[in-house]
């Protein structure tokens, strides 16, 4: 792409320079802001929507997702790419209370991105206590191979070796999936109804790690 660009924009400036046309000057930092591919990061709820708190904790979804967002964001930046959060702090996307308009900002600032990829974040909670882990969905049978490489990768790094056993990707009913525009995966990762979950994602070193499991999983794709 890079290489393309080049030569077009040469091409135009000879053009241009015959017809006595100044061509804008472009930057390098301009050139490399045109190659970075995009990726858009959704930390889950936020404002007046918490979501799920931790059992023991009492602290919100909300936070969680939206700390593990930034270390993914690190992560991915650190590779080249450019990375869009849709929320940076514990707000909602619009003035109004309703659930639904929340989704729909969140959904155009996605495709307005047009991205290579899209990851939401989320915390899981369930009437029993004992279920816990990390499951990954996918809205579309075309995201499936995304979400089955961010399983197996959290499966093998994480799963079993906290709880002893793995998850399959599994297709969900979520708005942002349906709706996203780029191949895409939301991630529930752990229960927060569950202390030892709970625990593991008020770590920042776990979240780090966690973070890390998704950005390796997605890097290894040929997306």
């Amino acid at each position: 792409m890079f290489v393309v660009f080049k030569k077009i924009y040469l091409f135009l400036a000879v053009v241009f320079c015959i017809m006595g046309v100044t061509l804008p000057v472009v930057t390098s930092l301009a050139l490399n802001e045109i190659q970075k591919e995009t990726v858009v990061i959704d930390p889950g709820h936020g404002g007046y929507d918490g979501g799920v708190k931790g059992v023991t904790s009492g602290v919100s979804e909300a936070t969680v997702n939206l700390e593990i967002a930034k270390l993914l964001k690190g992560y991915f930046e650190s590779d080249g790419k450019k990375v869009i959060l849709t929320r940076t702090a514990d707000v909602a996307l619009t003035s109004s209370t309703r659930k639904q308009e929340d989704m729909q900002a969140r959904i155009r600032i996605i495709n307005r991105a047009n991205p290579k990829l899209l990851i939401s974040l989320h915390v899981n909670y369930y009437t029993s206590s004992s279920r816990r882990g990390i499951q990954v969905f996918y809205g579309k049978k075309t995201d499936e191979k995304l979400a089955e490489q961010i399983q197996k990768e959290i499966n093998s790094a994480l799963n079993y070796p906290e709880i002893g056993r793995n998850y399959q990707a599994l297709w969900g009913d979520y708005y942002i999936l349906a709706n996203a525009e780029c191949p895409s995966a939301l991630i529930e990762c752990g229960f927060f109804s569950n202390p030892q979950d709970e625990a593991l994602l008020l770590d920042e070193n776990y979240r780090m790690r966690l973070a890390y499991e998704i950005f390796s999983a997605v890097k290894k794709m040929d997306l």
